[in-house]
């Protein structure tokens, strides 16, 4: 069995009920982030976070949350020291061997640069995971009314698929918040 994660992405209605019925890919060029490839977050309140964002921002007229299952086992974990580390090295030769200006670029255009450049990265990892740290996070009084816990709902797992092949069995999820 493959290991897998249940990722929701949100996006336009459009795009979404294409990705369902076609299998069109919803590749983001994000810079900022993860570089290219289809996002999913690890939690339905966090899709509907981002659904309220785009919604503020007035990205789209109607939005969906897609569910599916995000298969990682190829997984480049940016949530494990030893996995940054090993990162930074390539970064580094990047930088000295090709381009000095991508040291300071955005993470999701060093990260895209290293993929091209490295074919076994690229060849070896279909999906990428980090932690965001959200500050305006609403903090749940459960964890407040513990004293000295260092538990917190302010970060957030976010799932970049490179490939579409790695995010199966996608429906349409829509579900009220208790």
């Amino acid at each position: 069995m493959i290991p897998n994660i249940i990722g929701y992405h949100t996006n336009s209605k459009e795009k979404c009920e294409r990705y369902i019925s076609e299998g069109i890919f919803i590749e983001s060029k994000d810079i900022k982030w993860l570089g290219h490839g289809m996002y999913f977050w690890d939690n339905f309140s966090n899709a509907v976070y981002w659904k309220n964002e785009k919604i503020r921002k007035m990205e789209a007229s109607e939005l969906l949350i897609i569910k599916a299952n995000v298969l990682i086992d190829e997984l480049l974990d940016l949530t494990d020291l030893q996995v940054l580390e090993f990162i930074n090295e390539m970064r580094i030769i990047y930088c000295e061997r090709i381009d000095r200006r991508k040291r300071n670029a955005p993470m999701g255009k060093k990260l895209d640069a290293l993929f091209k450049m490295f074919k076994e990265l690229d060849e070896s990892y279909s999906v990428m995971k980090v932690n965001g740290f959200y500050k305006k996070t609403p903090v749940s009084d459960f964890f407040v009314e513990s004293n000295n816990s260092m538990i917190t709902n302010k970060v957030k797992t976010i799932y970049c698929v490179r490939r579409k092949e790695k995010a199966v069995e996608a429906e349409i999820f829509e579900k009220e918040v208790a």
